[in-house]
């Protein structure tokens, strides 16, 4: 009789499953049970065909990623919660110091990170907050400065220590925060008093603070608009462009505080005082309020 080749399949794909070690020690066995015309049959072979899926490669130099940020250790040896978001502006400069530069601890003036954690915290809802990438080669100082403009902060290297300080506005508000009165006892004479305003050319009171940086596009995604209705018909419309840009900052009520504050600093000139104490006010440093009460020129705020 006519003889007939006969090719079946058994797809064995799921058994498989990716793994190639199923086939080791496998043994294929085929059952031929008989037919009524009698016919004869031959095994010739079995063979497993192995099919591959096609893949699509793609290379690109554009990666993006969500990203938190740094967190704390174990320990909460920076924010004192272990495995906290490191955010708050005095623990990013403490985890600078400390972990980015290998300082030791001794360095840091707690009372005045401590008590500027404070007024970050209740500044405003939800607390101040710098997050960024540092995306190019920096030095430290270039980038304490940045970040103390995106937090209204001065970072000061004083008698050893490193202070940092949440600057208030150059008026008092309320309560009397100074650390000392100048009295005319304690000046050396007229002659060492000096007053001068700051130059106009350094006025802003029309502030655009641009905020949330966008590293895909290389550009701020949100501005924050202030300016002073006064100021500007006494001094026409003044503003410092680029100057109020807060690339560390990415909310939209921090971005209006700082705005509010850099206006209030800049609509007007300011007053630069210039007093010449005696060798026992050497206790002064950088940041501390004073209260003036001399005859002299009146100066007594």
């Amino acid at each position: 009789k006519t003889t007939q080749m006969v090719e079946d399949y058994s797809d064995v794909t799921a058994l498989v499953n990716g793994n190639w070690d199923w086939f080791t020690g496998r043994v294929a066995q085929i059952r031929y049970a008989g037919s009524a015309d009698g016919r004869t049959a031959h095994v010739v072979y079995v063979y497993f065909d192995i099919r591959y899926a096609e893949r699509r490669v793609v290379y690109t130099d554009d990666v993006t990623a969500d990203v938190e940020g740094v967190t704390d250790s174990a320990s909460g040896a920076i924010t004192m919660q272990p495995y906290k978001l490191i955010e708050r502006p005095d623990h990013v400069f403490k985890l600078c110091i400390l972990k980015l530069m290998g300082q030791d601890a001794a360095l840091i003036d707690s009372a005045s990170f401590a008590a500027a954690g404070a007024l970050y915290a209740a500044q405003i809802a939800g607390g101040y907050k710098l997050a960024g990438v540092i995306d190019k080669k920096i030095e430290a100082r270039e980038l304490w400065t940045e970040w103390s403009r995106n937090c209204r902060s001065y970072l000061i290297w004083t008698l050893g220590k490193c202070k940092l300080l949440f600057r208030s506005y150059n008026f008092i508000e309320s309560g009397d925060p100074s650390v000392k009165t100048i009295t005319d006892a304690m000046r050396k004479d007229d002659a060492g008093v000096k007053a001068e305003r700051t130059a106009t050319s350094s006025i802003a009171n029309h502030i655009e603070s641009r905020y949330k940086w966008d590293y895909s596009a290389g550009d701020f995604a949100a501005v924050e608009v202030r300016e002073d209705a006064l100021s500007m018909s006494i001094y026409d419309r003044r503003e410092l462009p680029d100057q109020f840009n807060l690339k560390w900052v990415r909310t939209a009520v921090m971005a209006a505080d700082l705005a509010a504050f850099n206006l209030q600093e800049h609509m007007n000139p300011l007053w630069v005082i210039t007093i010449e104490l005696f060798l026992d006010n050497m206790d002064l440093e950088p940041g501390d309020i004073v209260k003036l009460n001399t005859q002299f020129k009146n100066f007594n705020n």
